[in-house]
């Protein structure tokens, strides 16, 4: 039986270097490394709402004005989680 998907993500997540994860990181390219139910992929919106309860912020990158945008995902920013005194 599969660990919960939070688990098995935080332990991935662990062996990304924080340099890459500040880079941002793709949630197709998480999803790859994860395996799910019946051996499939992990669904990409439980991934999405695992990657926000251990804290991380998905940011939008848009290349123009017209094209669309590409979505990476950053580990939640210390100084911004922290209450302004």
């Amino acid at each position: 039986q599969l660990a919960p998907l939070r688990t098995r993500l935080q332990k991935l997540l662990d062996t990304i270097p924080t340099n890459e994860q500040c880079r941002g990181l793709s949630l197709l390219d998480i999803q790859t490394c994860l395996r799910g139910r019946k051996g499939r992929k992990p669904h990409i919106g439980e991934l999405a709402e695992a990657m926000r309860r251990l804290g991380w912020q998905r940011r939008r990158q848009w290349s123009n004005e017209s094209a669309s945008f590409s979505a990476k995902w950053h580990p939640a920013d210390p100084i911004q989680s922290r209450s302004d005194d």
